[in-house]
């Protein structure tokens, strides 16, 4: 299908208003195309919460402390932990994310309150992120937020 092409001299190479209806379309097309297609990667789907038990409460706080401990072996500080705000959600192979706060006493952060990010899987957590600073912290808190989990 050929596109009819007005001949009237156009007033400006961007200008929609005085478009062919044929490049309009090809355009608008291929917008929607993009957006289908990277659209998904934008939006993503959040999680369907989950209710930690206490056992695997414990479970994610001890792991955390022993990770805490091994980035920092000189911090004689990290039995003072405190844990808040852990919430988790479930994906659809069973794994449960789990993110949440912990506030120490540790001068080798450069944050007094660190976000954490990770995963319980076969009744074993493993931290994947643990905040150093502001920025980190907030990276974390973003792909928080990404699994529908909001710390």
């Amino acid at each position: 299908m050929a596109c009819i092409r007005d001949r009237r001299p156009h007033p400006g190479f961007f200008s929609l208003i005085h478009m062919d209806h044929c490049h309009f379309t090809m355009r608008f097309c291929a917008a929607c195309l993009l957006l289908s297609l990277f659209g998904c990667t934008v939006w993503s789907r959040s999680l369907p919460p989950y209710a930690l038990s206490d056992a695997e409460t414990t479970t994610v706080e001890r792991a955390t402390t022993t990770t805490e401990r091994a980035i920092y072996p000189t911090t004689k500080d990290l039995d003072k932990v405190s844990f808040r705000i852990l919430k988790a959600a479930k994906s659809s192979n069973g794994d449960v994310y789990v993110c949440g706060w912990m506030d120490s006493n540790n001068k080798s952060s450069r944050s007094p309150v660190q976000a954490f990010i990770g995963t319980f899987s076969a009744g074993r957590f493993s931290p994947d992120r643990i905040g150093t600073n502001a920025q980190s912290n907030a990276e974390i808190a973003v792909e928080c937020q990404k699994l529908g989990i909001t710390i």
